[in-house]
This record gives structure tokens, sequence and C-alpha cells, in this order.
């Protein structure tokens, strides 16, 4: 019964070398800190998201904003950008230049909003927008 693994060697330095080339190098953490980025990039633009980041994933909620997901995947082909909807997926060799082309995507659909700052869903970070509100005052 079962089903033994006869190289396991194998399997373990492929293992060894993700573990030592994406955790220990800090590129994981850094995929982090640029779908935050991105996040922030909505929200700046008056758009929300459906989940705050935590990990590499940023959940855009184009309903929020009247975008279908056919306009959004559109708008990203003309940046050179593949969206397959709301969710959008950081890799670490995601360069600063895509970054931008997807802010420019994000331009393209998201009406203009004058002051206007985003939210993520589910109330979280509604105190920074409260005190930003209070601030503009």
């Amino acid at each position: 019964m079962g089903g033994g693994l006869r190289q396991a060697g194998v399997i373990t330095a492929s293992a060894r070398v993700a573990v030592d080339e994406t955790f220990l190098s800090g590129k994981l953490s850094a995929t982090h800190t640029r779908a935050r980025e991105i996040q922030d990039m909505w929200l700046g633009r008056g758009g929300k998201v459906a989940r705050d980041v935590e990990t590499n994933m940023c959940w855009l909620d184009l309903e929020y904003s009247h975008i279908s997901k056919e306009e959004f995947v559109e708008a990203g082909v003309k940046e050179g950008i593949k969206l397959m909807g709301g969710r959008v997926v950081v890799h670490y060799q995601i360069c600063e230049e895509a970054v931008e082309a997807l802010g420019r995507v994000m331009d393209a659909v998201l009406p203009t909003r004058s002051g206007e700052v985003g939210e993520v869903g589910d109330g979280m970070k509604r105190e920074a927008k409260e005190n930003l509100e209070r601030e503009m005052e």
C-alpha cells in the first residue's frame, strides 16, 4: 500500500532553491509590498477593494465602480497587461513599467473622482478615510 518516493533528493533540491531564492532573498515580501502599492493606486483613484491585501494578490471590486470584467480586460490588452477580472496577482518579476501600465489601465476605467478616496471592503481602512477627511476640512 502507498507510494513511496524513490528519488526524494531531486524534489528536495528544487524546494530548497525555491526557499532560498524566494523566501530568504526577500523576493516574496517584495511582491507583497508591490501588491499593497497596487491596492493604494486603485484606492487613490476612487476604487474599492473586495479584500485588503495580505499576500501578493490584490482583489479589486470592479462592481463597485460599475466596471465590467470585459471592459477591464480590454483596457489591460491595450496596455499589454493580461487581466482576467478583478484579481491582480503580483509576481517578483513584474517590473515598474508594468505597474505604471496598470496605473494607466486604472485611469482608463475609473471615472474621475476628485478628492474621493476608495475603500477596502468589509469596513477595513474606514478609519484611514475618516482621518483623511478630517485633515481636509
